[in-house]
This record gives structure tokens, sequence and C-alpha cells, in this order.
């Protein structure tokens, strides 16, 4: 038995002597940065009649996600009320 607890020693050992890799500050964002908390996220599903754009975004007062859904007719350009719904959703801020 005492040369499975050397052995396991040893490993320990030896893993605690090789370098971890470390996260990088792009892969994992604290709500500090300003990566997560001033982005906005959407979703476009589509519907019959047509689009409904799906807003959400991260508010750092309340700490809460805020969601809002839009829709966006088949006889209006999406590209247009994309860009109409950015603008509504920067000025709410």
């Amino acid at each position: 038995m005492n040369w499975l607890f050397r052995w396991l020693g040893n490993k320990i050992r030896d893993s605690n002597d090789t370098p971890r890799p470390r996260w990088s500050n792009s892969t994992i964002a604290s709500r500090g940065d300003n990566i997560l908390s001033n982005g906005m996220t959407f979703t476009i599903h589509r519907a019959s009649g047509g689009m409904v754009v799906e807003h959400s975004h991260y508010d750092e007062k309340t700490d809460r996600t805020n969601q809002s859904i839009h829709i966006v007719t088949d006889d209006q350009e999406l590209g247009e009320q994309l860009s109409k719904i950015v603008t509504i959703e920067m000025l709410r801020r």
C-alpha cells in the first residue's frame, strides 16, 4: 500500500509543478467588462407574415436581463427595420 501512496504523492507533486493554461480575458468576461455589459443580443425568428426580432441586454443597475420583442412584417425591409430597432433600443438605455 505504501507504494500506492508514494506514487500518488509523486503524481500530485508533479501536477503542481506543471504550468496550467490560463483563461484569457477574451473568453471569460466579468460583469465589469464592457464586452458583456454594453452588448446587445438579437434573435430573429421566422413567423407567418413576417419576422419576430427579440432583443435582450443586461442592465447593471438592476442586475437583470431585459428583453423586448419587435415585429417586422413581410412588406417591410428587414435591414431597414433592424436599424430602426437598434436606434430605438439605444435610446431606451
